[in-house]
């Protein structure tokens, strides 16, 4: 039973990934595409607003439990906005994400940053 929770773990490794992958790109579907319940629109406006971003998650713990999962990340965020001087900022950000398997791989359902 050890095998197929490890796949799902590195399945969800592998949306999480795609997550900051999307975000590094300011690509809304790319985001929408791994959490399917984002704001898409809200995202896109949010993005528009950035020159630049990259997301960094690191030391991921991975909680499958039957077709859920959580991840809690800590990491950072790193952007600079085309207005005002455009200067770059980077925070450190702890992110915990809720997952649910569906017919084809795993999905975020939420998504938490502070």
């Amino acid at each position: 039973m050890a095998a197929p929770a490890m796949s799902d773990e590195a399945a969800v490794r592998t949306v999480l990934a795609r997550y900051a992958s999307a975000y590094d790109r300011l690509d809304a579907p790319a985001a929408q595409a791994v959490w399917p319940s984002v704001d898409a629109g809200a995202l896109t406006r949010a993005f528009e607003g950035l020159a630049e971003q990259h997301v960094t998650l690191s030391a991921c713990t991975v909680d499958v439990r039957g077709s859920s999962a959580r991840a809690s990340c800590t990491g950072s965020a790193r952007w600079a906005p085309k207005v005002g001087n455009g200067a770059v900022r980077t925070e450190r950000r702890a992110w915990t994400f809720d997952l649910s398997r569906t017919g084809t791989g795993w999905q975020i359902e939420s998504a938490r940053v502070r």
